[in-house]
């Protein structure tokens, strides 16, 4: 069946059987027409239930090469697996060459985090004279001492503070109790307020929660917010900071002094380790892993598809070279420097902490689950780094190829070993991608040409 019938039955399904409105539908059939466009512009004479994994692939890093919003890669893939979902559903195809499509990671992206020199910073701005700031010193304090949601903190009880045993008990998500420890800082500054806190008649029902407003009753989420906008105002700092930041950083720093992730899930009280990963932007094992491929980008110049497929069976650091496989199945032999060397050595206990699946044993780079990293995967870690780096050009995973050639040349290395190492057919291809400096040659032609000396 061709592209249009089943375009045509698509728009059939999302208005039937999903209920979605012509414009939601629209825009999902202008995203299955994006692949479209992209196999003809790759001549490839494909129907939709001819396209392979390796097809749509492709299609998401030609999407990331044209510098697509990264919301805009996300809701394409969302087309297109919805697409292939319907294919499944009508028993046109038996297998969903979308399924295993990575995108780009969304909705990860946290509040900037504090240094301890800016959380003490706002805490010390606060006026200590006044009955509020020692309550609002105690606030911030517990917010970063224990790493609390907001609404966790207003709804703290003192039937649920225990400072001799070092522990308070939070209601969290679904009403779920757990037990955090409560740094010495914020005792102190509890007792200090304690006593303040003593002279507030409670109002009816509010005789056990913590912190109280001036009229007796517990504090409002929006209270806090400003609490913590005002501190941080009083302190010059020119982040946005909400009291969200804080427990942010109170993980953050936690991870960055030693403590073990399973440990500061149990403490934010998350579902799942991966969320504590995601929370504490610092995975140390993927950092790792990115560390050591990035250094083996560089250090050897490698296509995705190479670095990808690179395998621990063609790796010999002994001897100082990584054997892989680049264009049309052919092997070829790399040096891989010094550096590249030294952080896959960290990497690979990690690695082995891994179970790989069946078949991808040998690969040396692996993602949580196993398997071999995907290229947009490669594509991304790139994007994250650069992101983090401030680095405001356009990087691909191939810059880093492009660059290796170019510093080789600009270090004096010959063309025809760096075309070995780069796995050209060509000279003229290498000497191409190296960009030989061309203001070196004008400036040769000016000095040296006959017509130029006149």
């Amino acid at each position: 069946m061709d592209w249009n019938s089943l375009i045509r039955g698509f728009e059939d399904y999302l208005m039937l059987e999903r209920s979605l409105s012509p414009h939601s539908i629209d825009a999902y059939v202008r995203d299955i027409k994006k692949v479209q466009d992209f196999l003809e512009l790759k001549k490839l004479e494909l129907s939709p239930i001819q396209i392979q994994y390796q097809n749509l692939e492709d299609f998401v890093v030609y999407l990331y090469e044209l510098g697509v919003q990264a919301k805009s890669q996300a809701r394409i893939i969302s087309g297109v697996r919805a697409f292939y979902k319907f294919l499944l559903i009508e028993d046109l195809i038996q297998h969903d060459p979308s399924e295993l499509l990575e995108g780009p990671r969304l909705g990860k992206y946290l509040p900037d985090t504090l240094s301890y020199e800016e959380i003490d910073l706002i805490i010390q701005s606060i006026d200590h004279s006044t009955d509020h700031g020692q309550r609002n010193r105690a606030i911030l304090e517990t917010l970063y001492s224990c790493g609390l949601r907001v609404s966790e903190l207003t709804g703290l009880r003192l039937s649920h503070y225990f400072p001799e045993e070092g522990f308070v008990r939070v209601i969290g998500k679904n009403n779920k109790e757990r037990i955090i420890p409560i740094g010495k800082s914020a005792i102190k500054y509890i007792s200090y307020y304690l006593p303040i806190r003593n002279k507030v008649i409670p109002k009816p029902g509010e005789e056990d929660y913590m912190f109280l407003n001036r009229r007796g009753s517990h504090l409002s989420r929006v209270m806090i917010f400003n609490i913590v906008k005002d501190a941080v105002k009083a302190a010059a700092i020119e982040k946005i900071v909400s009291p969200h930041t804080f427990r942010h950083s109170f993980a953050s720093h936690m991870v960055d002094a030693g403590a073990d992730l399973r440990s500061i899930q149990d403490m934010l009280g998350h579902e799942s380790i991966t969320t504590t990963e995601i929370y504490t932007h610092v995975n140390t094992d993927h950092g790792q892993r990115n560390r050591a491929i990035l250094e083996t980008l560089y250090s050897c110049g490698l296509r995705v598809s190479e670095l990808t497929g690179l395998r621990l069976s063609h790796y010999f650091p002994e001897e100082g070279f990584v054997r892989v496989i680049g264009k049309n199945n052919k092997e070829r032999i790399i040096p891989i420097g010094k550096s590249a060397i030294k952080y896959i050595s960290y990497y690979l206990p990690i690695r082995n902490k891994v179970i790989p699946k069946p078949g991808e044993e040998d690969y040396m780079f692996l993602n949580r689950r196993g398997s071999h990293l995907s290229r947009v995967m490669i594509f991304n870690i790139v994007k994250d780094a650069v992101k983090a780096a401030a680095i405001e050009k356009i990087v691909s995973p191939h810059t880093f190829r492009h660059s290796f050639a170019s510093h080789m040349v600009d270090a004096g290395a010959d063309l025809r070993s760096i075309q070995d190492m780069l796995g050209h057919e060509s000279i003229t291809t290498t000497e191409i991608y190296t960009h030989v400096n061309t203001q070196y040659l004008r400036d040769a032609i000016l000095t040296y040409h006959p017509s130029n000396r006149k």
